[in-house]
């Protein structure tokens, strides 16, 4: 896939944080992703038939619906980086289920764009944990 179809496209990642795709069903997928590795070689009149053609059939599986104006190859790129980022994630929490590293504090992957991990430090300006009674304070 080019480079520029293999990454979000920056003005669609706020809506991508929404992105519901669990509808969206392989061959759709593949069929969005074949169109996208061979977006240069098709004639312009064929590509955009076939990216629109292509864009309706993902959004009508997929909510929300892209922002107004938004092309057919950013949509389907956009798309298709959320669900790909979304199986790494799920891969990385089975992998780490299957050594038996699962639990608070061990084999836990952040999900990218969700906040930090628990029992992750607290950001500067917050206060941690409170301490055990009896305990030194940190240092500040």
């Amino acid at each position: 896939m080019p480079v520029q179809f293999a990454m979000m496209p920056p003005p669609l990642a706020g809506w991508a944080t929404q992105l519901e795709l669990s509808a969206l069903p392989d061959r759709d997928a593949e069929a969005a992703s074949s169109y996208l590795r061979r977006y240069f070689d098709l004639q312009p009149a064929a590509r955009d038939a076939l990216g629109l053609q292509l864009a309706a059939t993902v959004a009508a599986r997929v909510s929300p619906p892209p922002p107004p104006g938004t092309p057919p190859w950013a949509f389907l790129a956009a798309v298709l980086a959320v669900r790909r980022e979304r199986d790494q994630f799920r891969l990385a929490q089975q992998a780490a289920a299957q050594r038996g590293l699962a639990g608070p504090g061990y084999g836990h992957v952040p999900q990218p764009g969700y906040g930090a991990a628990p029992g992750s430090a607290p950001a500067p300006g917050q206060d941690g944990p409170a301490a055990a009674p009896g305990a030194p304070a940190p240092p500040r």
